[in-house]
């Protein structure tokens, strides 16, 4: 008899299969998932050490900048539970890895040794031997995290954001663990936990996605009896595209090909019509739906406000380009065309308007960014149109340039050296060398390809 696998730790039970049965507590005022959101926005410390990379890496800077930058974020590197896929170890890794494209920090390590010897001092401080510890770093935090997850899983508790999602949880860590180490039993746990928040779960007598939670997404949105979240940074566009990117990562498409449809399923479940005040052009998504709203099956007696949809990464073009990459994947025509129309329509004299902030996380330079690749896995007249109208995209871009330079801060998210990077592709007219954009889950693609990989 073929034994089950535990869908939070991937390890193999003789426990009979069963939808688990959560229980909904009323939310805190405040919730550790996504009060502090503001706060892990503005404090990630990535953003400038992938600035300086790519700029080395293409020309356009000098290495001893971006080995600078390398030194100071990986010197004391967070190791706590407070490290992110933006912050600390993961973050350091994420670098690391960048500044591994072609081959450089070999050659630089082989410079090291050569000018240590010569001058007959002792050997200096390689980069592979740092990344080696940051590495065995990055897998302590990862096992940490599921093993908090089955604990919370094994409780009957429904996860948080903070567990799971992009900015502070185990997808993150995901996202730089599939560029450090595929193929690993570690990163099939990752995958095995994934899969396991899109099955369904039953919260007072409603069927439920397994992502869903029990708080408030946010200090200023209450949704008493919890919510399920449908965007990038915390719901199901982040789970989507990351197993998405797994499979191109090359682990076996029919290992993940019902939870990729699963999610798939759900946005075209919850499209909502075009709208004159909320979304004009197309079908569009709201940010999270209630059990309440899951039950009567609509979303539409809720008062969202005009500021529902905007045409950001962390809001419409983000859910947006999950769906396209899901639908390419399991070759989904229906649900491609409805993902291509929300993102062409993204992209709008209109919708750009609306984007008065520069930011990665709710600007021009995250739309940039994500129509960029959104375009190149676009096909027929559809990609014509998407690249057509990036330039005005582009346009926009360049007129915030000077003022971003002078005024913001130099951050990942909401500063300086994201919008720089976004900057970056649009001069240069190429998707990064580096592959930063990776942690946007916008890709598809991770720097390392490992094919052939198959679930246990």
């Amino acid at each position: 008899m073929r034994k089950k696998i535990n869908p939070v730790i991937g390890e193999r039970t003789r426990r009979k299969a069963r939808r688990p049965q959560m229980s909904r507590p009323e939310p805190e005022p405040r919730t550790p998932a996504s009060a502090d959101t503001r706060r892990e926005l503005s404090d990630s410390d990535v953003g400038p050490a992938l600035l300086a990379v790519e700029l080395a890496l293409t020309g356009d800077g000098g290495w001893e900048q971006a080995e600078t930058a390398i030194d100071e974020l990986t010197s004391d590197a967070n190791t706590t539970g407070s490290a992110t896929l933006f912050r600390g170890v993961p973050a350091s890794a994420l670098v690391m890895d960048a500044a591994g494209t072609d081959g450089y920090l070999d050659f630089r390590d082989t410079q090291l040794i050569a000018e240590a010897r010569r001058q007959q001092i002792s050997e200096p401080r390689l980069f592979r031997e740092r990344q080696l510890a940051i590495d065995e770093d990055l897998r302590q935090i990862v096992g940490q995290r599921l093993a908090a997850a089955t604990a919370r899983h094994e409780s009957g508790r429904p996860p948080t954001v903070a567990e799971f999602g992009l900015l502070e949880g185990i997808l993150g860590l995901g996202v730089i663990l599939l560029r450090c180490a595929p193929g690993t039993l570690l990163m099939q746990r990752v995958i095995d936990y994934v899969v396991g928040l899109t099955r369904p779960v039953l919260v007072n007598g409603t069927q439920v996605p397994g992502w869903y939670v029990a708080h408030h997404p946010g200090p200023d949105s209450v949704t008493p009896g919890g919510h399920v979240n449908m965007t990038m940074a915390g719901g199901a566009g982040g789970l989507l595209a990351f197993l998405v990117t797994c499979v191109r990562a090359g682990y076996t498409l029919d290992s993940l090909r019902m939870p990729i449809k699963t999610l798939v399923d759900w946005f075209v479940r919850w499209k909502q019509p075009a709208s004159a005040e909320i979304w004009p052009d197309s079908a569009w998504w709201p940010r999270w739906v209630t059990p309440d709203e899951i039950s009567a099956g609509d979303p539409s007696g809720v008062d969202r406000g005009d500021q529902e949809a905007l045409p950001s990464w962390s809001r419409m073009a983000g859910m947006a380009r999950a769906l396209q990459m899901g639908a390419i994947t399991i070759g989904d025509e229906t649900a491609r065309g409805l993902a291509e129309a929300a993102l062409l329509a993204c992209l709008t004299d209109r919708q750009i308007r609306r984007l008065d902030d520069p930011s990665l996380w709710g600007g021009l330079a995250g739309l940039y960014q994500t129509g960029y690749r959104a375009a190149a896995d676009a096909s027929g007249p559809m990609e014509i149109r998407l690249k057509h109208r990036m330039s005005a995209v582009g346009d926009a871009l360049r007129r915030h340039a000077s003022a971003q330079a002078l005024d913001a801060p130099d951050e990942f998210w909401t500063g300086r050296s994201g919008f720089g990077l976004a900057a970056q592709t649009l001069r240069r007219g190429t998707a990064p060398t580096s592959h930063w954009d990776a942690c946007l889950l916008i890709t598809g693609r991770p720097r390392v390809t490992a094919p052939g990989y198959v679930l246990w």
